[in-house]
C-alpha cells in the first residue's frame, strides 16, 4: 500500500470525469467510492449522456445529499463516452484529471496515491493497476505495471501503456488541442498513445486501485461489427497524428489494435472473412516484418500464439483461438 503520511501536502485539485448513460443500477456505488476517498481536494463532473432510465434523477439526489463538489451536465442527445468526456474536460479548471466509468468505482486511496506520485515526480501521467470484480462477486487482480520495472523509457510507456483512461491520472493541459475521438469503442486506445507522446514525465504505481466491474452488457465484453470498424479507426487516428518518433512503439500499438483486437473481435462478430484478410494484408504492407517488433516478447503466450497464426496465415487456428477465447469470457 502507498503511504498516507503526508496528506497535508495535497492541496491541488483533481477533476473526476464520469460519463453516465443508463447507469441507474450502478451510479450510487460509483459515488460511494468517491465519498470514501482519503484525498478530499477534488471535484466531480458527471455528464449524463441523454439517459433514458432514472440516472439523471439519481444524480441530482446524490448531489443534493453529498458533501462532494459535484457538477451535473445534461446532454441534449446521446453522444457517446468520448464526446461526453470532452464536455467534462472543458468544464474543468483543475490541474489534473481522473476518469471513472459510471458502473465501476475507485478504491479509497486511488486519488491520494496517484496524486502523491504525480507531485513527487512532477509527472504529467501516472498509471496504476486495476482489479476485476467478476459477475459472481469475486475479485481478480489485473496487474500490469510491473512490466515497467524492466521497460521504463518513454517509448516503453507508450508501447505498453494501460488502454483505459480510468487507470490514469493526467495533467489537464495534455488535452489541449487533443480531444478524445468520438468512437463508440476504442476511444481510450486512440487517445492514450497521443497523450503519452505529448507528456514529458510518465510514471506508475503498482497498486490495484481501480475496480472494473465485469458485466455482460459492458462495451468491452459485448462485440459487434461496429467494434471492429472502430478499432481500425482508432489506429488510423493514432497514425494520422503521430510524429516521426517512437516508430517501434507505434507499430506495436498497431499490432495490438489491428492484428490482435480488431481481428479477434471481427471473427467473433462474424465480419466477412475477406474483409478480415484484407485488413491483415493492409497492415502487413504498411508494417513490413511486423513480427520482428521487439515489444512482442512482452506479450503472454496466448497473445503470441494468436499473432503467430496471423503471421503464418493459419486462419483455422486463428478461429479456434477465438472460439476458446469466447468460452473463457463467459
Amino acid at each position: 500500500m502507498c503511504s498516507t503520511g503526508k496528506r497535508e501536502k495535497l492541496m491541488s485539485k483533481i477533476s473526476v470525469i464520469i460519463p453516465c448513460y443508463n447507469a441507474e443500477k450502478y451510479i450510487k456505488k460509483c459515488f460511494d467510492g468517491l465519498e470514501k476517498q482519503i484525498f478530499k481536494e477534488f471535484d466531480v463532473i458527471v455528464i449524463d449522456d441523454f439517459s433514458t432510465d432514472n440516472s439523471l434523477n439519481i444524480l441530482y439526489k446524490i448531489k443534493q445529499k453529498s458533501k462532494l463538489k459535484i457538477k451535473v451536465i445534461e446532454m441534449k442527445q446521446n453522444v457517446g463516452p468520448g464526446e461526453a468526456r470532452n464536455v467534462g474536460i472543458k468544464a474543468s479548471d483543475s490541474e489534473y484529471l481522473a476518469f471513472c466509468d459510471s458502473d465501476d468505482y475507485y478504491e479509497e486511496n486511488f486519488l491520494y496515491c496517484l496524486y502523491n506520485k504525480a507531485v513527487e515526480q512532477s509527472a504529467d501521467v501516472v498509471m496504476c493497476n486495476s482489479k476485476l470484480k467478476l459477475q459472481n462477486g469475486s475479485f481478480r487482480n489485473n496487474s500490469y505495471t510491473n512490466i515497467f520495472k524492466l521497460y521504463n523509457t518513454k517509448s516503453d510507456y507508450i508501447a505498453l501503456s494501460r488502454t483505459s483512461l480510468c487507470y490514469l491520472l493526467l495533467r489537464r493541459n495534455l488535452f489541449e488541442d487533443l480531444p478524445i475521438p468520438s468512437l463508440r469503442n476504442g476511444e481510450d486506445m486512440a487517445i492514450i498513445p497521443l497523450l503519452l507522446a505529448k507528456a514529458k514525465i510518465i510514471t506508475h504505481i503498482d497498486n490495484a486501485l481501480y475496480v472494473y466491474c465485469v458485466r455482460k452488457e459492458s462495451a468491452s465484453v459485448s462485440v459487434s461489427a461496429n467494434s471492429f470498424w472502430d478499432l481500425l479507426k482508432c489506429q488510423q487516428i493514432i497514425e494520422k497524428s503521430w510524429n516521426k518518433e517512437y516508430q517501434e512503439a507505434l507499430q506495436f500499438i498497431g499490432i495490438k489494435n489491428v492484428l490482435y483486437s480488431a481481428v479477434l473481435i471481427g471473427i467473433k462478430a462474424k465480419v466477412n472473412t475477406k474483409v478480415i484478410k484484407d485488413t491483415i494484408r493492409k497492415f502487413e504492407r504498411e508494417h513490413n516484418k511486423w513480427y520482428l517488433n521487439s515489444y512482442i516478447k512482452t506479450l503472454d503466450f496466448r497473445h503470441r500464439f494468436f499473432l503467430k497464426t496471423i503471421k503464418y496465415r493459419c486462419l483455422v487456428l486463428t478461429k479456434a483461438y477465438v472460439f476458446l477465447h469466447s468460452l473463457l469470457m463467459k
